[in-house]
């Protein structure tokens, strides 16, 4: 459980200093292009991520899935999904291009098509990133996956703050500097395989079909619950820059951005304890017991996080971001309730996957899916942005109950031993951190 541990707070450290980068680059673009060209600059930096988790089929998640599965097949593994992943690179670059000049009059109406193409650029180099975090993920290395985003968001904060200093921070210009944080995250990830134990060596290794078939069935589960996911989170901006206009986007945004800060632990974890599951050979009851124990701290430490920023959430807008972003603060209080339920939900979701019930999250992400689209479709003309902050709270919640029920339904893990930590896991929390073990046997 050492390297557990050790990967958690590595992991805990590069998100939270990862956060303060964040919010230095948002509160830079924010002041520097308005609230307009802050909604803009979202829209085109969500558009990236979007045609990842569209084109991508659960490839990562399969990838790190086979790594803890069949670790004799590794090199393989790696030239098999890396063939899968090039071509898709190639089909989502093409792909944003016909979306961004179908939708050019609404959507993306008085963006200039310097900013678009580098945000197409963005969609090819994240599935190469994806590729190679996923493959660092399945050997476990997971200080080096975090000194790498510390790095990323570091050149990216840098890089905005050099603009700015200059004048020179408008729309492409930021754009730009996005493109480049993410070319330097995929040389550093590479240089890091090269360097690792593990190099793979496309020469020798071949490209199995059998690899695919053999994992098809999990990917497409996987990304099935993915994709309904993010459409969960992300569904929202494209709804508002439909029926509104971007400066309703950009002050719904800086909102959406704050709160979304207390998935920090819960991104954290997640991976590691996927990894960490798949990868285990013991019994289910041990199982459980690990689960149990990261989603009852995840959930208080989430708690605590969210009381702590409606607290201070009006003064900190008003002050980092300026008056004319002051009508966020109704934002959060609506979305937080949601939010922290649904960094709980994250967790319940690895847990499903890492014990091959993928069925089970896809099916409660499409219900909230469908749930969240009609909420939008209703509420947006309706309430305008509040509308989309309503609909999301509402989804989140539906979606933490589905996978609660998930829970007890495939692993009879108790609803009520989820939640709040006892005394007992208090005590074992507090000999883990002692001895890195989660007993002693």
């Amino acid at each position: 459980m050492s390297s557990f541990f050790s990967n958690s707070i590595y992991s805990i450290i590069q998100k939270v200093l990862s956060v303060i980068l964040s919010f230095l680059t948002l509160m830079l673009i924010a002041r520097a292009l308005g609230p307009e060209g802050q909604g803009k600059y979202s829209l085109l930096t969500s558009l990236s991520r979007t045609f990842l988790y569209f084109l991508s089929f659960g490839l990562n998640v399969g990838l790190v899935y086979s790594f803890g599965k069949d670790k004799s097949e590794r090199q393989n593994i790696s030239k098999t999904y890396f063939i899968l992943i090039l071509s898709l690179a190639g089909i989502a670059f093409v792909s944003s291009q016909l979306f961004m000049y179908t939708f050019q009059s609404s959507v993306f109406k008085n963006i200039n098509q310097g900013s678009l193409l580098v945000a197409s650029i963005s969609v090819g180099v994240w599935f190469f990133n994806s590729y190679s975090s996923s493959i660092l993920s399945g050997l476990e290395k997971f200080k080096d996956i975090a000194i790498a985003n510390f790095l990323q968001s570091l050149m990216l904060t840098c890089g905005i703050i050099v603009l700015w200093a200059t004048d020179s921070l408008f729309l492409s210009s930021g754009i730009g500097i996005f493109l480049t944080s993410l070319i330097f995250l995929l040389f550093y990830n590479l240089y890091v395989l090269y360097k690792s134990d593990f190099r793979v060596n496309f020469f020798k290794s071949q490209f199995k079909k059998s690899i695919l078939v053999n994992n098809l069935n999990y990917s497409l589960k996987s990304y099935l619950g993915s994709i309904t996911e993010f459409l969960i989170y992300r569904v929202d901006i494209y709804f508002i820059a439909y029926f509104l206009s971007k400066l309703e986007l950009g002050v719904y945004v800086i909102a959406v951005n704050l709160v979304e800060r207390i998935w920090i632990f819960s991104e954290s974890l997640e991976r590691i304890l996927f990894s960490k599951l798949v990868n285990m050979e013991s019994e289910q009851e041990k199982k459980n017991k690990i689960s149990i124990l990261v989603i009852k701290t995840n959930f208080m430490i989430s708690l605590g996080c969210g009381f702590f920023l409606a607290v201070v959430s009006d003064l900190f807008i008003r002050v980092f971001f300026g008056d004319e972003y002051s009508g966020s603060v109704f934002y959060v209080y609506v979305l937080l309730p949601g939010v922290i339920l649904q960094g709980t939900s994250r967790i319940f979701k690895k847990i499903l996957e890492a014990n091959s019930y993928t069925g089970t999250n896809a099916k409660a992400a499409i219900l909230c899916m469908c749930l969240n689209i009609v909420l939008n479709l209703l509420l947006i003309p309706k309430l305008g942005a509040m509308g989309a902050a309503v609909a999301s709270t509402i989804a989140y919640t539906i979606y933490f109950v589905s996978l609660l029920i998930g829970l007890k339904a495939k692993l009879n893990i108790k609803i009520r031993s989820v939640v709040f930590l006892s005394i007992t896991d208090l005590r074992t929390v507090w000999d883990f951190l002692k001895t890195r073990k989660l007993d002693k046997n």
